[in-house]
């Protein structure tokens, strides 16, 4: 070897020992079986951004992605799920010990509309209200109670059969112009095109954050990486790095032009029309969380609101240290 491939080498060892000893911990880390709902594709979009700009391959993980529900082999590494808070609520409900330990969204990211947009002065929107049909997405509870609190906020209470269930965007635009909704409760992409239609008038809008508190009655956390009380403990080194990683998304995801933003559109179903991912990401932006730690006066307010439009007895045994790590920390 001669002396210039001795320097280089030289230079090499040292840049190498030099590698923060974080990075050197995640590449001896297990896989990371990750798995999100196909039907939250904003709510989880800085954990898929992660994977896409390649910040998880930087913190040396293997994320793999599985089904919600499908089957891993024991001891293969954590299993992590990304979405919203009821996945959490559920497991628990269901006597498994899931923990949210990464916060990804703070707001319900949904809108509250009248069907078409009108002049007509605040004072009949409680009437429209009572007697009204509301439309909302199946799939989604979140929505539901949304629904609920706007009508008590106008002074209207909810009542039985008042909600109209929808399956799909097909049939929610099918509802909506034929009238068989008389307001709705929805998230995009379908609440910024009626918006842009001037098919809906929106009483509110809870991508912004300070109307979901208002209506919330505090701060609350509608979506979350979580993992099992058991992985957390077992796999921190490993979740962490996951957690950088995401970090790094949302922060890229806050400051990303519209030029930045276009390749990614199909990560929302959005490929064919990039200028509705690019208006979309501009009016949620704020609702994302970015310093995702989590306390648990969020989840108390979670809960209160839970108890206070569902059956109260069945979410009475929860407490937010049942639903929260909340002895975990990010940074170690």
């Amino acid at each position: 070897m001669d002396r210039r491939q001795c320097v280089r080498a030289g230079v090499a060892a040292a840049a190498a020992a030099a590698l923060p000893p974080l990075y050197r911990r995640a590449q001896a880390a297990q896989p990371v079986w990750l798995s999100w709902p196909a039907d939250t594709p904003w709510k989880t979009l800085a954990v898929r951004l992660a994977l896409r700009l390649g910040y998880t391959a930087a913190e040396g993980l293997q994320v793999r992605a599985v089904r919600p529900g499908a089957a891993v082999a024991p001891g293969s590494g954590p299993r992590v799920h990304a979405g919203g808070i009821d996945f959490v609520l559920r497991q628990n409900l269901d006597g498994e010990a899931e923990r949210a330990f990464w916060g990804l969204a703070r707001t319900p990211q949904l809108g509250f509309a009248l069907r078409h947009a009108s002049n007509g002065a605040d004072a009949g929107v409680a009437a429209r209200l009572r007697d009204g049909r509301i439309g909302v997405a199946a799939h989604d509870p979140m929505a539901a109670y949304v629904a609920s609190l706007v009508l008590l906020a106008h002074g209207v209470r909810p009542r039985p059969g008042q909600l109209v269930l929808w399956t799909d965007a097909d049939e929610a635009q099918t509802a909506l112009v034929q009238g068989d909704v008389d307001a709705v409760c929805v998230g995009d992409p379908l609440l910024t095109r009626w918006q842009q239609a001037g098919a809906i008038r929106v009483l509110s809008d809870t991508r912004y954050a300070a109307e979901s508190q208002r209506l919330l009655g505090g701060p609350v956390v509608c979506a979350c990486l979580s993992a099992s009380a058991r992985d957390i403990a077992e796999h921190g080194p490993t979740l962490r790095a996951l957690v950088r990683a995401v970090q790094r998304a949302g922060r890229w995801l806050q400051t990303a032009s519209a030029m930045d933003l276009v390749p990614y559109a199909d990560l929302a179903d959005l490929a064919g029309d990039p200028g509705m991912f690019v208006t979309v990401v501009t009016h949620t932006r704020e609702s994302w969380m970015v310093d995702g730690s989590l306390d648990e006066r969020s989840f108390h307010h979670v809960l209160r609101v839970l108890r206070t439009l569902s059956d109260s007895e069945r979410y009475e045994a929860l407490t937010p240290e049942r639903l929260v790590a909340t002895r975990w920390s990010a940074s170690g």
